[in-house]
């Protein structure tokens, strides 16, 4: 049995080491080479497009994504989880349930170590760890890495207390403390809708084992434009409850508006504009850099995906041609 408090610490090792994310990896030292054999083996994959977009950056860190993690976790622990949120949902609950403003809507405490879910219908598309007080570590997607963001936050909707996992472990005193130790080394959670990450991001090294320093944390969301294609017949963008059409909608964002990704969900977005938050369909967003300039030398996300997969069929083409020179020359 895995007592949660070790698959905590080996949350806190991928944080402090500032691991990054690609879609479908569990545990894996990433490089530009890894990157580009990835973006030619993507195609057109929505689930893949952010990891195209941005993993670059990820050159040189571990990289895996939100269920990856669990699955490397509880390797390193001695037990096993599938990947995928989905499964992990299925197959790998002993107890689930439903999350209320970072509470369980049966009135029992929300134990640290437990899986959060945030959910699509009747799927659960991404996952994260209860880590005690208010925090959840996550792979949250390519653009942030693995962070911190809090339980109360809305788009943590389910709950999930995994298999294999002795909860009972967990006194009432052990609770407490840490959930103060979390409030004191994160001090800008008073924000209820913030993610906080790293203030420096270190080089992955070769070691698994746990670091034992503390981190310092900042709240910074990546930052994105509202764009409209040429052909649009309006100047907005339907701001939406849940990721998908049909569904309530939470307000019109004007085109040219900066907002905040508080998640990238690939072909949808939970994004913040004006104090209201929802979801938004990625092809009307336009990342910004750290220095506040669009990326993709102004493509839209959808755009750039175009462009990489041209260059991506390009170079495939080249080494078709190559071939057939080098075989040319032997015959």
């Amino acid at each position: 049995m895995i007592n949660p408090t070790d698959l905590i610490r080996k949350y806190r090792q991928a944080l402090d080491e500032r691991w990054g994310y690609i879609y479908g990896k569990t545990h894996e030292l990433w490089s530009d080479e890894k990157q580009k054999a990835y973006v030619r083996k993507s195609g057109d994959d929505p689930d893949r497009r952010n990891s195209v977009l941005y993993g670059g950056k990820w050159a040189g860190h571990w990289v895996t994504d939100c269920s990856g993690l669990f699955k490397w976790a509880f390797r390193e622990l001695g037990g096993s989880v599938p990947h995928g949120s989905n499964s992990i949902w299925d197959r790998s609950c002993s107890a689930r349930g439903t999350l209320s403003s970072g509470r369980r809507t049966d009135g029992k405490a929300l134990l640290p170590g437990t899986a959060v879910f945030t959910t699509s219908g009747d799927r659960h598309n991404h996952i994260g760890l209860y880590t005690g007080g208010s925090e959840v570590i996550e792979a949250q997607g390519a653009q942030a890495g693995v962070t911190v963001s809090l339980i109360t936050h809305r788009k943590w909707t389910a709950w999930g207390e995994l298999k294999g996992v002795r909860y009972s472990s967990l006194d009432k005193k052990g609770e407490k403390n840490m959930a103060e130790s979390a409030a004191v080394q994160n001090p800008t959670y008073s924000d209820p809708s913030a993610s906080v990450t790293p203030s420096s991001a270190s080089r992955a090294s070769s070691s698994s084992s746990a670091s034992s320093s503390s981190s310092t944390y900042s709240a910074p969301y990546p930052r994105a434009k509202v764009v409209l294609p040429s052909d649009a017949s309006g100047n907005t963008v339907n701001l939406r409850e849940q990721r998908k059409r049909p569904s309530q909608l939470v307000c019109r964002v004007p085109a040219g508006s900066i907002v905040e990704i508080l998640e990238d969900c690939a072909d949808w977005c939970f994004i913040r504009y004006d104090g209201r938050t929802g979801w938004m369909m990625s092809n009307y967003l336009e990342y910004e850099n750290q220095e506040g300039e669009s990326s993709s030398d102004g493509l839209t996300t959808a755009e750039a995906l175009a462009l990489l997969a041209a260059l991506s069929e390009i170079e495939r083409q080249t080494d078709i041609i190559r071939g057939l020179l080098t075989r040319t020359k032997e015959e």
